[in-house]
């Protein structure tokens, strides 16, 4: 059998929710802004790669009887704010648990990202994950192991400031995909830099080439945040029934934001299609709190015409028209 050693790298954002521990310090209504920007082989900046990205924490939620944070990440990378999928999040005594797509394959559970206070060197198991992928006349078994380690304590300096008593940790999930007579094996690594009474100040991940599919290093730094008692803003009430809105602007050129509403949590799929149904965009494609949610359609790339957005949550389905008008 042959096997082919690759290392990944994951690119993503972790925080806490609500404990004693003043490493897993955090709220509603709580906020970080960070400069990210991606890195070659080298550990320097890529020109031209420069963004930011906000996280807040929105509201909370209650899956399979455990209360979760719902945190939002919103994003300029393309010039224009973008709102991307929430993540769900909770603390389990000194252990960070996040309810995790596994593989993006709409398979949820939760995952032991972190555990501190701690040693230096100490390890832990976060969770695994087993499944089989058919795709053609090929059948693909997916195995994942994922673990964490505390590797250093100290001070770590980022635009925000300069913060003492920081945990670096490293996450890593070590994947293998099966195929007939092949085994393929992937390590994914995230460095990240969680602050005492803070949270998440730094992120770290270098680049890995692998061919036909390049993966960009990324730096993310902590450039502002808001993480002490603001008076909680009514910024995601719950509506009582499902709903699509109109595009605005509709007609547009080339941004148009779509809004819906959700009374509870629910999986949403929410796509763009041209007029012969050939799907153009998948905006939203995971798990959402209930609220109201905003997503924007960018469509540079397109021709001129009419387009369907079409949502599915639950048992709620509902389509409507925008004209791109160019």
């Amino acid at each position: 059998m042959k096997r082919t050693v690759i290392s990944l790298v994951v690119i993503g954002f972790i925080v806490t929710a609500v404990s004693a521990n003043d490493y897993l310090n955090i709220d509603l209504n709580y906020r970080w802004k960070y400069d990210t920007v991606e890195i070659d082989s080298l550990g320097s900046p890529v020109p031209g790669t420069n963004y930011t990205l906000i996280s807040t924490i929105i509201g909370d939620t209650t899956i399979a009887d455990n209360d979760y944070f719902v945190m939002q990440d919103s994003s300029n990378e393309e010039g224009y704010w973008e709102i991307d999928e929430e993540i769900f999040l909770r603390v389990s005594e000194d252990s960070l648990i996040l309810f995790m797509n596994m593989m993006d394959l709409g398979s949820y559970q939760d995952v032991i990202m972190a555990v501190i206070p701690g040693p230096i060197g100490m390890t832990w198991e976060a969770g695994t994950f087993d499944t089989t992928i058919v795709e053609g006349d090929d059948t693909i078994d997916v195995s994942v192991e994922i673990s964490g380690e505390i590797l250093d304590f100290g001070n770590v300096v980022v635009p925000a400031g300069a913060f003492p008593n920081t945990y670096h940790l490293l996450q890593s999930m070590a994947i293998e995909f099966t195929v007939p007579e092949t085994t393929i094996t992937a390590e994914i690594n995230r460095n990240m830099w969680m602050a005492e009474n803070v949270g998440p100040v730094k992120f770290l991940n270098l680049p890995v080439y692998l061919p036909g599919d390049p993966e960009p290093g990324q730096l993310q730094e902590l450039v502002e945040y808001q993480v002490t008692g603001v008076e909680q803003q009514d910024i995601n009430t719950v509506p009582a029934t499902f709903s699509l809105e109109a595009p605005y602007p509709n007609p547009f050129n080339p941004i148009t934001a779509i809004s819906y509403q959700l009374p509870a949590l629910s999986f949403v799929n929410l796509t763009v299609h041209d007029v012969s149904g050939r799907q153009v965009a998948e905006l939203v494609n995971g798990w959402m709190g209930a609220g109201v949610h905003e997503v924007n359609f960018e469509a540079s790339g397109l021709a001129s015409g009419i387009y369907i957005y079409h949502i599915e949550a639950g048992d709620f389905i509902a389509s409507g028209k925008m004209v791109l008008m160019k």
